[in-house]
């Protein structure tokens, strides 16, 4: 981008300036105008930023609709069945949807590669571990800092068990489990908050959490 120059925004005929006051007075105005111009520019080029941020974001997202792979109903069934049970083996799945299990074998291998599949992991209970205290905690992160840092912290912790970036007032909720109040607090004031990004928080207590499988 070029640079404002004065001589390029405002002409001046130093003749027609008979005084030194009316010329401090002259450059004063000149100056003034020159300043807001400049900032204009300086908006110009965040919205500029703005924009093209969008466009990456949206051609990403579009390539990504181009890719996907297009599921017929066997593998939604196989989907659902996995996501309810993930060591289902592939013999007991084709039982249940009665085809053959080299079949179903094929087309999960298409999903996991595909990235439709990205891993199958066991599903722990915390409070049976001693970990009664379930918070969501609010994040609002210093955007002068580096947020894939700050993220990368935030999963270090043996708490964490979730981190959301979010679009709003606050830029990411995490979702913790704590055994006590005090370990809850030394989480928020000894770990959190700590970290170089962290602006402020808002924490809330879980009462109760439900999830379901997406259907699919």
């Amino acid at each position: 981008s070029r640079s404002i120059h004065a001589s390029a925004l405002i002409p001046i005929d130093f003749n027609s300036i008979s005084t030194s006051f009316s010329k401090q007075i002259f450059f004063n105005k000149y100056f003034q105008r020159t300043n807001i111009l400049y900032y204009i520019v300086l908006f110009n080029k965040y919205l500029l930023n703005i924009y093209r941020e969008t466009q990456i974001f949206y051609n990403q997202y579009a390539n990504r609709i181009k890719t996907m792979l297009q599921l017929d109903d066997l593998d939604k069934k196989i989907l659902e069945l996995l996501q309810k049970n993930g060591r289902a083996s592939h013999v007991e799945i084709a039982r249940q949807l009665k085809v053959g299990h080299t079949r179903v074998r094929d087309r999960i291998l298409r999903m996991e590669e595909a990235g439709v599949i990205t891993g199958y992991r066991a599903v722990i209970n915390p409070q049976v571990l001693g970990y009664g205290i379930h918070c969501a905690i609010l994040v609002e992160v210093d955007q002068q800092h580096d947020f894939d840092t700050f993220v990368e912290d935030l999963m270090a912790m043996d708490e964490v068990v979730e981190v959301v970036n979010l679009t709003g007032e606050y830029d990411v909720i995490i979702r913790i489990w704590t055994h006590d109040l005090a370990h809850l607090r030394d989480v928020l004031y000894n770990k959190i908050s700590t970290l170089p990004a962290h602006v402020r928080t808002l924490s809330n207590m879980v009462l109760d959490h439900r999830q379901k499988h997406l259907g699919i």
